[in-house]
């Protein structure tokens, strides 16, 4: 995992069940352990509060029904408009998917992407 500069937990139902793999478990806590950046979006973040720690502390945003398990593991849940992203350190989140130039604008900024444009 220490070629790879972020790990992005993707939204939809998927993080639902693979949250509970050992092998996510532990690339995400890898991530977390070396703080390099973690990206989220939707429901997402259940993949990251699957991880003890992960969350604690920080201020994300994700789809509303996730907002009680944000809570329970220590974080703050961030009631973003649909096209708004949000950063905490080295963690970008956001609500879900009408975002994503705002989310994306955000992860390339923490990953100290330059965007030219002309």
């Amino acid at each position: 995992l220490d070629q790879y500069d972020a790990v992005y937990c993707a939204g939809g139902r998927g993080p639902e069940y693979i949250r509970t793999d050992k092998r996510i478990q532990a690339m995400v806590r890898h991530f977390h352990e070396t703080k390099k950046p973690i990206f989220t979006i939707c429901h997402g973040v259940q993949i990251l509060i699957a991880v003890d720690g992960v969350v604690r502390g920080k201020k994300v945003g994700a789809l509303a029904a996730c907002e009680p398990e944000v809570t329970l593991a220590g974080g703050t849940y961030i009631d973003l408009s649909p096209t708004e992203a949000y950063v905490d350190g080295t963690m970008v989140s956001a609500k879900g998917w009408t975002a994503l130039a705002a989310f994306i604008r955000e992860c390339l900024k923490v990953l100290g992407t330059e965007i030219r444009h002309g």
